[in-house]
């Protein structure tokens, strides 16, 4: 059963994911603003995901470090926005080969309702439209659809 919001009526929504790349906070403005925006109409919390490696890169040094940066990240989110916020961060032997499967992974791991991407099918191209795939279509907190070999 769904959860209510403060109006009492149903929820369509209660977690959102965005996938992150807190190295590159210029590039997320869009899809930042458009989850928060989101949230707070539903009544939603947010679950901001990052994909990183064990190996030290320019999120942090160890997987605990990038996991405390991503975690201050999503609390400034909350902070900014009014909003239910928290981390939750994906560790991959190879993060460029492994981001589709880490990600799907993660809407199970974080329960989300709703994942909100940097790309809007609405400002690309006409002919990149025809290109994009589903990959997976989540109804009730549950996956009704998914795309194999993603």
């Amino acid at each position: 059963m769904a959860a209510n919001n403060r109006r009492g009526t149903q929820k369509v929504f209660t977690k959102l994911m965005v996938p992150v790349d807190v190295t590159h906070p210029g590039q997320l403005e869009k899809a930042l603003a458009v989850a928060a925006d989101l949230a707070r109409h539903y009544g939603a919390g947010i679950c901001y995901v990052a994909v990183t490696s064990s190996a030290p890169n320019t999120l942090g040094h160890t997987p605990d470090e990038a996991a405390r940066h991503l975690d201050e990240f999503a609390a400034a989110q909350g902070e900014t926005h009014g909003l239910d916020t928290s981390g939750h961060l994906v560790v991959s032997h190879d993060p460029a080969v492994d981001l589709d499967k880490s990600l799907l992974g993660a809407i199970q791991d974080t329960g989300a309702d709703l994942v909100v991407a940097d790309q809007n099918i609405f400002e690309i191209s006409p002919d990149a439209i025809a290109e994009t795939k589903i990959c997976l279509t989540l109804f009730d907190g549950k996956i009704v659809y998914e795309r194999t070999g993603v």
